[in-house]
């Protein structure tokens, strides 16, 4: 038995219970883990080197240097590596991590060969291969002021260029919802008034929320956001599934059906169109849509749920 490897899982599993099933049942890694001239660990991947070859621990602690002089609020990385950069930033003011590593291959070999108690342990650092987690996890972290820095190295961009694309496209539709948010009544009031100019018939036709006070009266309602924790409590609310109410944000919807949990309700008042948030499949159905008056009009037509209830 890989004590390392299955020391790294049960530690994994204790926030991340898909993503460690993931990684037990992958195929066992291709990458080549050496000593570099300093001793430290480095990889290489398809011939090609991820970390220096000549002291990893050095240049980790150079881009951490670079990064706590940036400025940055929140520091996304794409491409976990074997740590170093990852370790480095535990130790400098620069804490707030998130992590997205592309390849399973990689990720494979680094929970086979490398300790990463301390870091998935770190409630301040976020691990995800789920580009509609990388949305959910900035959109409930960071706030619309935060300065979000992107790190990705030479390495992972020749390797991963795709992947890196859709990366950035997840990171910048969370910050554009973050945004959305903050300014309410600043530089965007045209925007909130055409949606409710347009939404007005809609008030008419669809019936308002208190409507089904009675029906929810001695139910238990669960409000479910997204965030690093849904996955965990996705296994709880299988359990309550059919026993109690269950109505998620809508940035928490399209993640909530990948763990097998379809919520009775999905709160979508947002004034922009978040279409990417839903499945496109016949799931949508069986929602039951809240909206707002200033919800995008494309909320009351678009998505044909079970229900549409007003806000």
């Amino acid at each position: 038995m890989n004590e390392i490897f299955e020391n790294n899982l049960k530690a994994l599993k204790l926030r991340k219970p898909k993503l460690a099933d993931m990684i037990r049942s992958s195929e066992p890694s291709t990458i080549i883990i050496e000593e570099s001239k300093s001793g430290e660990l480095t990889f290489t991947y398809e011939g090609v080197y991820f970390h220096s070859r000549y002291d990893p621990v050095k240049e980790a602690d150079r881009l951490c240097k670079e990064i706590d002089e940036s400025g940055w609020n929140y520091t996304l990385i794409f491409g976990m590596g074997l740590g170093h950069l990852i370790r480095a930033i535990q130790g400098s003011r620069s804490r707030k991590l998130l992590i997205f590593e592309p390849s399973m291959d990689i990720l494979r070999g680094l929970f086979e060969n490398i300790d990463l108690s301390s870091i998935l342990e770190d409630e301040d650092i976020f691990i995800t291969e789920s580009l509609w987690e990388v949305s959910a996890i900035i959109r409930a972290q960071s706030q619309p002021v935060d300065i979000l820095g992107l790190h990705v190295s030479v390495a992972y961009k020749q390797f991963f260029l795709d992947e890196l694309s859709g990366f950035t496209q997840a990171i910048t539709n969370a910050q554009t919802a973050n945004r959305v948010t903050m300014h309410t009544y600043i530089g965007s009031s045209e925007d909130w008034f055409v949606n409710y100019i347009k939404n007005v018939p809609n008030f008419f036709k669809y019936p308002p929320i208190d409507a089904l006070k009675e029906a929810f009266k001695g139910l238990t309602v669960f409000l479910v956001g997204a965030g690093p924790s849904l996955e965990k409590n996705a296994e709880e609310l299988k359990k309550v599934k059919g026993k109690a109410v269950i109505i998620a944000a809508i940035t928490a919807y399209r993640p909530l059906v990948s763990y097998g949990v379809v919520p009775d309700f999905v709160i979508g008042i947002e004034k922009v169109e978040l279409s990417e948030y839903f499945t496109g499949t016949e799931v949508d159905r069986d929602i039951r849509l809240l909206v707002g008056d200033i919800s995008h009009p494309s909320m009351y037509t678009n998505h044909s749920p079970r229900g549409i209830f007003t806000v």
